[in-house]
């Protein structure tokens, strides 16, 4: 599939999504982002061993998309993330897309006040260079209690979407068998 993705950027720079260098971009890019989300936002954060463990499980992926030297530990992936600092820049595209998701998301009024809770605490994982280069609201100061808040609202939507959770099931009482990819004794 990536070898049909090519083009050029505004500036007439050729490009095509299979490109090892490209490839490996996306890759780090992701993986530190769902691990650095993970670490904040879910259940039960990772031990430092774990996340080496979630990156070198990320790799084989990577490898099997054409990526080359792909880390297989946090610092590997922090130092090769650090290397394509110099080749990143925000794009008027890029800012579009950004703005969009921020001010105009195409998602119910009534669920806007959630969304804007968990953007923000996003935003706040973001160092603060690519949130200028975006040009997306940069206090840093403020990014403990912008994470703080995205951990409350995952959480919150954690046990809503969860009637299995622990704290919600009677003592004693085991998880209810899954169905067909649902839980049973779940109505929609």
């Amino acid at each position: 599939m990536h070898t049909r993705v090519v083009g050029a950027t505004p500036a007439g720079l050729p490009y095509a999504a299979s490109d090892p260098h490209l490839i490996a971009w996306v890759h780090l890019a992701g993986a530190q982002s769902f691990l650095l989300a993970h670490q904040y936002f879910g259940r039960n954060p990772l031990s430092p061993a774990e996340c080496d463990e979630y990156v070198a499980q990320a790799a084989v992926v990577a490898r099997e998309l054409g990526a080359q030297e792909v880390p297989t530990r946090v610092t590997e992936l922090n130092e090769q993330l650090a290397g394509f600092r110099a080749e990143l820049a925000g794009s008027e595209a890029a800012r579009d897309v950004a703005q969009f998701l921020l001010r105009t998301p195409p998602i119910p009024l009534l669920a806007r006040p959630a969304y804007a809770l968990i953007t923000s605490a996003g935003l706040a994982l973001l160092p603060p260079w690519a949130r200028r280069e975006l040009a997306v609201p940069a206090v840093p100061g403020l990014d403990p209690v912008l994470r703080a808040g995205g951990r409350a609202m995952t959480a919150s939507i954690r046990w809503a979407l969860d009637p299995l959770d622990p704290l919600r099931r009677p003592e004693g009482e085991p998880p209810a068998p899954r169905v067909r990819g649902r839980r049973s004794g779940v109505s929609s």
